[in-house]
This record gives C-alpha cells, structure tokens and sequence, in this order.
C-alpha cells in the first residue's frame, strides 16, 4: 500500500492484489485517514468484482456524513453500477475532480 497526498486529498494506493477486505481492514483502522478526503486507487486489480466495491459503501457514507468525500478508482466500473452513496471514478484526475466539486457543494451549503 502507498499513501501520498495531492490536492486536497489523500490517495490509497494497494499495489497487491489481495482480498478487499483486507483493503478495507487498512482504511478502517489507519487513524491518519480519518480527517481528510480519501482516494482509493484499486485500478490495479481488474480482476474485482462490483460485490467487492459495495462493501466500500459503509466507509462511503461515514467519510459523508462527516462532510468529507471518499472516491474508489475503478475503471472497469460506471457510476451507473453503484449505489448513489458511492463515489467511483476511472482516473485519478477525475477522482480528484469529484472531490474538488464535492468541496465546492459542502462550501456552499448543499
């Protein structure tokens, strides 16, 4: 796993491919995490499957309830594939964008 910053956003990148739920394991309990937006970069694992990226919602809706955005990468999935509550973009650029118009809504009240 890389952790680095960029934006307004710290970015999660798990390099090995291992069941999501050690991924979440990982998110869960690293403290540092806590107080930003998150990306999760899991681009690197074609092989995941869309009942692997719905058990991210619970993480999704904590992170929004605290008025913080939390982005999966997962160019094999749409938007269209997913519960509202979870946000998912193919690049990181666009993850990055979805947190910068996220940070611009809760500026302005929405």
């Amino acid at each position: 796993m890389k952790k680095s910053e960029e934006k307004n956003a710290v970015i999660i990148r798990f390099t090995q491919k291992e069941p999501v739920e050690n991924y979440l394991q990982r998110v869960i309990h690293d403290p540092s995490l806590l107080n930003h937006n998150l990306v999760v970069d899991l681009s690197y694992d074609d092989g995941i499957a869309l009942s692997d990226i719905l058990k991210f919602t619970p993480i999704s809706e904590d992170f929004s309830a605290k008025k913080q955005s939390f982005v999966l990468i997962a160019p094999q999935f749409s938007y269209e594939e997913l519960p509202e509550e979870l946000r998912i973009a193919p690049t990181l650029q666009e993850a990055l964008d979805i947190i910068e118009l996220e940070d611009i809504e809760r500026d302005l009240g929405f």
